[in-house]
This record gives C-alpha cells, structure tokens and sequence, in this order.
C-alpha cells in the first residue's frame, strides 16, 4: 500500500503488523502533517461484526478525548479494507524501554503508571474496558518539554460494557478469550462475557509488577499453563523478587492482583492514589545492576511554594510584555542529580503566608495578561466565523450555509449531531442542510458555539482534567438553567438564546487561567525542576480570575456585550433586583446541586448561594422545581 492515498493522507512506509492488520505511516497530501493509519487486514475486514466493532470503538475513544489516549482524527475504506487514521507518535514502547532497562525505579515507574490509570479510568467512565493493557501498548513519548509522556494504544479489542452495547446489539461471546494471556485477569482467561474496568486493574498490576521488578508475576511455556497460573496460582511477593521495593508498593500491587474482582481495587483512580501514597516520601531506590535513570529530587510543598513566590517575583508583570523564553540546555549535557535537600517543616502560619504569596502574585500576573489584551484566548476556526457571519444576515441561504459546513465534513457532522439531540423527537437530519433548516439563523449559531466551547472545557491537560470534572455536563447543565430562568422571567426567544451562550461559556475562563499557571509553573519547573504551584493555590486564583477571563472569551466569540458583562458579574454579590448575571449565578448554584458540579466544593456552596439569589430577587421554589424538572436527561440528551 506504500505510495497509495487514502482519503487526504498517502501511505509512505510499513510501522508494524499483528494479527488485526498493518500500521502505516502516512503524510496530508496538503499541508504535510503526518499520520499512523490502522488497516484491518482482508481476512478480517470480511466479517462484518469485526468492522463495525472496529469503527465504534474508533469513534468511542475518539469521543473520550483524553491527552494519554491515542487520538483517532479520521476513518474510511479503502477499497474493502477498513482504516484508522491516527496521530503519529514518537518515541518508544514500554516494553521496548523493559527490554532495555529491565527495571524502573518507583518514582519513574509511577510517573508512567498514574497516566495509564488516569487515560484508562477516562476509558472506564465511558464504558470501555480495555482488555489488552501490556507494556507494548503502552507508549512513551519523547516531548522536549514533557519526557515519558504516555500514550495509550490499541483499543482494537476495547469491550463496551452491557450499558454501551444493549443499543449496538454487539456483545462479546461467552467463552471467547481475547487478549494477552501474561497480562489477562483470571475473569478474562476464563472468557467472562461479564468481565468490567476490574479487569483493567489487574492487568496494569501485572505491568506494574513486571515494572517494579523486571519479571512478571506468572511466566510459563504455554499459554494454557499461563492462564492456569493467572486463575490459581499465587503471585510471588514482589519484595521478594525486588528487595530494595518499598513493602508499601509491593502490597499495592499485590492488591490490584487479587483473583476475586470485588478483592481489587474499585477504579484506576484509587489504585493510582494507592501507588502515589506508598511512594510519598520514600527514597528513589534504584535495584542492583539496573540503568533506569535516577528521578528528580521530592521537595515538601511549603518548600516549593516560597521559591514559587520567590521567583514569580522576578517574572514580569508590566502590562502587554510576557516572560522571556527559557534557553534549554544542549541534549548533551547531562542534568546533575542533586542530593536531597534535609525535610523542612515549617510552622502553619509559614507555609499558609507561602501559599498566600504565591497566590496573589498568580493572580496579579493574570489580571494584568486580561487587562492588557495578552491572554492567550481559543478562536473560532475561519470556517466557524464564516458560517456565524452568513447566520446573521437576514433570510440565510440553508444551501450556502450547508457548502460551507460541508467543506469541514467533521464540523458539518457535529452541527448535525447537535440538531438531533435538541428540541422534541421527531425523523433526524441526514445532511447539513437539512440540520441548518431545523435549527435556523439562532440555533445554527448556538451549535457551532456549543461545538467550539466543548474542546476548550474539556482539557487534554491532565492536571487541569483532575481538578475540574465533569465540565461538559457542567456547562451544559448551566446553560439550560440559564435560558429556562431567564424564560421564566418572561423574555423572549433572542434574550433566551443568549442567555444559554453566556451560560455555556461562563466557565471557559477557567480552563484559559489554568493554561495560563501552568505555562508559568512550567518555566518555574524548568528553572528549579519541581512543580511549584499546588492544586489549592491553583483553584484560589482561577476562582479569582476566570470570570474576567470568560468574559473575553465571549466577547471574542461575537456575544453581546450584555453576555459578556453578565459572565464577569455572576462571580460577585447579588444585588436586589433580577438580571442575566443572577440567573447563571444560580444556574450554577442548582446544576451542582442536581449532580452537576466541577468540584465537591461547589455542593456545599450551593445551597447558600440558592438562598443569596432568592433574598435578591424573590424567586420562588416552585418557579425553582419547574426550571429544575428534566435537567438530567436534557443534558445527557445533548451530551
């Protein structure tokens, strides 16, 4: 297939093969960006079953959007055979790196192991299991800036769980045993059609083990003995394998290897919250005659936030100017390891004034980048602004609008998607112009704004996904609230448009300042080679800022002005009287209430903040319950 062209991308060379296919690199025949494409090979792309399985869990990996997972940006046929296109990663295999190195030492293995958990955890809350964790599917990536960044692959043979298949029809077979038997839990190597995210757990423990320990826990010459071990024989210690590996770690991952599922951990999180426990505050022990490289040093966090405070000091906060670029040094220098500094402890009051520092110059350097116009904002694609700006003219051509759309088939494909999931039941849109009839002007201009806005809340920055979750259903929820409050206040259809928009954007400013922290956390590491910004202080000064920031936001996105003051005026005191900024203070208030929250935080600030709205503007509970009713499966709908 070298030098044939498959969709927009022309194969240029053989990756690797398996027993599914061939992996091929490719580049875009336009602007060169280059590609992975999976082709199923021809005895398998004639079942059927195989192909739309293979494209469904395409499509549903794609849909997760996590940074550690492999993204999928485009699918066809080629002639009969199926394809995938994928991004193209550089780097190695985890098993390429355990041939080599045999064994990690924790603080390394753990930097790998939590993003695995958190890419797979992401996977499990969409109702995927993996079902074929090994270290050859575990990629690391050799990024300048973010060394050993993973990326997990092949879902190829991903199990969408009853909830996902009872509306596909497609279920896995009893008895079929799929995977890899050195890394298959006993419910997997006994073909558990019924096997969940547990499964997945145990088979990272494996991986963890053989990481930890430079052997796996069960070896034989068969696969049928391999799968006998994995179903009766207990697992050798890992200490006793290792004995330079903390005990603490060694029972964590004994744990996630547990025969009974129930036994295991419950989720990827609290296995990867066991790891990061055991390994707190023990030494880097690198074990006999092992290469792996020695870890940074682990600074206490009262530590670490007085030099953040130091060195943002030095940073310049003059209006329009930004930090100047950090000179990295030559790739042939080695970067000295240097010996762990002696624990300080400071006093309460010492390492609160630390963090209240730290904070306040944050805060002070996002204030002046929104002030002075240098923040760095999402913008709507050409093609976005295109279609908003023919959605303004009266009486709109649905077929110019419609050739626009389609000349970005994904764009087109999403305004379709968001007009089947709004308003009552009734036949779906097939094409973009039918979808741009049964929206019009106003709801074709929510739904490319809805399409814009939900990448930017869901961030592919690990740190800023843990923090904030469920952001999507979040700004959704508020958003409907929003427009349903403001309804029932008596305005009109255009007011109530609007009031969904400023609803829906009113949280992007937080996923701006966070980017923002941490591209300053990231020349403080840099220069010191720690994180230097912890989560409370990080949280503190998006809470201060991001309203001004999601302000800007909608400005740049063409909402009125209304809107945008109504975003930034939602974050302050309610005021006698009812308004917009009323209305998504509250709707943010009821979402989190209804389940709907970025943090726990927002619960048990919620109720106080149903009370200030209702002294301000004496809205009624049953006016509340009415607005309330049906939230959830709108949402879900629209998800």
């Amino acid at each position: 297939m070298v030098g044939q062209t498959l969709g927009s991308f022309r194969i240029t060379g053989l990756l690797g093969e398996g027993g599914m296919g061939r992996v091929y690199g490719a580049e875009h025949v336009l602007i060169g960006r280059k590609a992975a494409i999976k082709v199923l090979a021809p005895e398998v792309a004639s079942n059927t079953d195989v192909v739309t399985r293979f494209f469904n869990e395409a499509r549903a990996v794609n849909d997760i959007r996590h940074p550690n997972i492999v993204e999928v940006t485009d699918l066809g046929h080629f002639g009969a055979q199926p394809y995938i296109v994928m991004e193209l990663l550089e780097g190695e295999t985890l098993e390429d790196r355990l041939a080599r190195v045999s064994v990690l030492d924790p603080v390394s293995a753990i930097q790998i192991l939590t993003q695995v958990a958190s890419a797979v955890g992401a996977a499990h809350e969409h109702s995927m299991v993996h079902r074929d964790l090994k270290p050859a599917n575990i990629f690391l990536c050799q990024h300048p800036d973010y060394p050993d960044f993973v990326k997990v692959l092949d879902f190829g043979i991903a199990k969408l769980t009853a909830t996902r298949e009872q509306g596909t029809g497609q279920r896995t077979a009893c008895g079929a045993i799929i995977g890899t038997p050195a890394y298959m839990s006993p419910e997997q190597c006994l073909g558990d059609a019924n096997l969940d995210h547990r499964s997945d757990i145990y088979a990272l423990g494996v991986v963890t083990y053989q990481m930890m320990t430079g052997r796996r826990p069960f070896d034989a010459d068969t696969a049928g003995r391999l799968i006998i071990l994995h179903v009766q024989a207990t697992p050798p210690p890992p200490c006793s394998v290792n004995p330079a590996l903390p005990p603490a770690i060694g029972a964590v991952i004994l744990r996630a290897l547990e025969k009974q599922p129930e036994h295991r951990f419950a989720s990827m999180r609290e296995f990867r919250d066991a790891l990061l426990a055991a390994v707190a505050g023990t030494a880097p022990l690198l074990p006999a005659n092992s290469n792996a490289r020695a870890p940074s040093t682990i600074v206490p966090l009262s530590t670490a936030d007085s030099m953040g405070a130091t060195l943002l000091c030095d940073l310049p906060t003059v209006m329009g100017t930004t930090p100047p670029p950090l000179t990295r040094a030559p790739a042939t220098i080695p970067t000295p390891v240097m010996p762990r500094p002696a624990p300080v402890t400071p006093t309460p009051t010492a390492e609160r004034i630390n963090k209240q520092a730290l904070a306040l110059r944050l805060v002070e350097i996002v204030r002046s980048r929104i002030h002075s116009g240098t923040l760095p904002l999402p913008q709507l694609s050409p093609r976005m602004l295109r279609c908003l700006n023919l959605a303004a003219v009266p009486e709109f051509s649905f077929a110019g609008m419609a050739a626009v759309l389609t000349e970005e088939p994904h764009l087109a494909t999403r305004v379709v998607q968001v007009a089947n999931s709004t308003g009552p039941t009734r036949l779906p849109a097939r094409n973009a112009e039918q979808a741009i009839g049964r929206l019009g002007a106003t709801g074709v201009r929510t739904a490319l704004l809805e399409i814009a806005a939900r990448p930017v809340l869901e961030s592919r920055e690990p740190r800023i996904a843990d923090i904030f979750k469920q952001p999507w259903q979040h700004a959704l929820a508020v958003a409907l609230l929003t427009q349903r409050l403001m309804q029932a206040r008596g305005c009109n259809d255009a007011v109530a448009a609007e009031a969904f928009l400023a609803g829906l954007l009113h949280d992007t400013g937080k996923p701006v300042v966070a980017a923002l922290l941490l591209d300053v956390e990231r020349q403080m590491a840099s220069t010191k080679g720690r994180r230097l910004i912890s989560d409370d202080v990080m949280v503190t000064c998006i809470e201060v800022t991001s309203a001004s920031a999601g302000a800007r936001v909608a400005c740049t996105w063409q909402l009125s002005d209304a809107a945008a003051r109504a975003i930034e005026g939602a974050s302050g005191q309610a005021t006698p009287g009812w308004s917009l900024s009323h209305a998504i203070k509250l709707a943010d208030a009821l979402a989190s209430l209804d389940g709907f929250h970025l943090r726990r935080d927002d619960m048990t600030r919620a109720p106080e903040v149903v009370e200030e709205i209702r002294r301000a503007t004496a809205i009624d509970e049953p006016t509340l319950a009415q607005v309330v009713a049906g939230l959830r499966d709108s949402v879900l709908r629209r998800c």
